[in-house]
């Protein structure tokens, strides 16, 4: 930067295991603005820029080995058989990539009217936190919709086991709309939907990813139970643009009105974005408020919402379940807390044995969804609720937990679950 060259960097600081984009990572992106401080202000280089770059798999080669690990399995270290067995990869067609370059950002007007040498560290840090959650955002903006995360987010915005091949097919064309007026790229494949759906549906199948069941009037798609994490990275490529109704949908459906209470609505979700701060980038410039709007255009989009009358609750939920999974990730975290508390264990350890847990959980339908067992979304649970001083490890090991603060976490949880209370 300082000598006027173009630098590349992974903000994310490395691939998305899960298809969502990864927090910012902020050690880099503080170098590049104090080079950028130095190129702009103390020399004669001109403006420092940055270009927000998305990169749009139809499909990656890497599913089973990203399975694996959110399943709980050791990264395996590259060797030479690995790289011979890797080879075998060049000979398989696994559909195009998509790259996008969105808005730029100019770093003169992210530090307009700063001075950044007087900055102090924290502030110094909400402002890198800022740039780069708007550069996350930006890149998300540009995402290109491709038929495959398409079908799976229609697969798993079901709330049952099987979906009705009319029902999958009806809900794709629901989502497209949806995607496309939050302003997403289709990919050039989705000119023909109905082509579109059948060759992502085979490429689903030949995966194993999905079962076919023929019936005499309709078919039923069975998504894999240990599959459907795969699934849930291609869903992920794509959440981000349908997440402000998703949200919305979960705290309508939680409250069970027939119509739409504006301020409690605004006053509940505010929980759900903290809480899920880890798993969604939000437009930092942008407020609950404007989320809760966002939300409802898409619900009034999807035939949910009529002004503020709840007028088909199946289209509420179909919206619901698309984070679903985040919810019940987070539950099963702070269910098992107390269970792990006198142990002695690291952060990793902490998490994996949260996820031996979660495996009971779903065995006794306590949970609904296997992808909810992602280690991913299990590692950032953890580091939200400790945070927020759910639980603090101890010197001498363990865990102290603040069984109050807690409870009231598992309670707002069930209660967006729709989980009876416990006796």
């Amino acid at each position: 930067f300082r000598e006027g060259y173009t630098v590349e960097f992974f903000i994310e600081g490395g691939r998305s295991r899960t298809g969502k984009c990864l927090p910012p990572k902020l050690g880099v992106l503080g170098l590049t603005v104090e080079a950028g401080v130095e190129a702009c202000f103390g020399r004669s280089l001109g403006e420092v820029t940055y270009l927000p770059i998305a990169i749009t798999y139809e499909q990656v080669a890497e599913e089973e080995p990203y399975a694996a690990e959110l399943s709980g399995a050791e990264k395996k270290r590259e060797d030479v058989s690995a790289l011979m067995r890797a080879a075998r990869v060049v000979f398989k067609q696994y559909g195009r990539v998509y790259v996008r370059v969105g808005e730029p950002v100019r770093l003169s007007q992210t530090l307009e009217g700063v001075d950044w040498a007087e900055e102090d560290r924290d502030d110094r840090r909400e402002r890198l936190q800022h740039l780069g959650e708007g550069l996350i955002h930006r890149i998300n903006e540009v995402t290109v919709v491709l038929p495959t995360g398409l079908v799976a987010l229609a697969l798993l915005a079901h709330g049952r086991s099987g979906v009705p091949g009319k029902t999958l097919t009806a809900r794709t064309r629901r989502f497209h709309r949806l995607l496309m007026e939050a302003g997403a790229e289709a990919a050039h494949s989705l000119g023909d939907l109905d082509w579109a759906e059948r060759e992502a549906m085979a490429r689903i199948l030949k995966g194993r990813q999905v079962q076919k069941l023929e019936g005499a009037e309709d078919v039923v798609y069975l998504p894999v139970p240990d599959r459907r994490v795969t699934l849930e990275y291609y869903k992920n490529g794509l959440l981000h643009y349908l997440v402000p109704g998703s949200l919305v949908a979960a705290e309508l459906r939680a409250a069970g009105r027939d119509t739409v209470d504006l301020p409690s609505l605004i006053e509940s979700l505010r929980f759900q974005v903290w809480l899920l701060r880890y798993e969604f980038v939000f437009d930092p410039d942008a407020d609950v408020e404007s989320l809760v709007e966002r939300g409802l255009e898409q619900l009034r989009s999807n035939g949910a919402v009529q002004g503020d009358a709840i007028v088909d609750k199946r289209r509420v939920s179909e919206l619901a379940e698309l984070t679903g999974n985040y919810l019940e990730s987070y539950y099963l975290t702070l269910r098992a807390l107390p269970q792990l508390a006198g142990k002695d264990l690291s952060e990793k350890d902490l998490s994996k044995q949260a996820q031996a847990l979660g495996r009971q959980f779903l065995a006794v339908q306590d949970i609904n969804r296997p992808e909810s067992l992602s280690l991913a979304n299990i590692q950032n649970g953890l580091r939200a609720l400790r945070e927020d001083g759910i639980y603090t490890p101890r010197a001498d090991g363990g865990l102290e937990l603040d069984g109050p603060e807690g409870r009231r976490y598992v309670d707002a949880l069930r209660r967006l679950m729709r989980m009876p209370t416990p006796e």
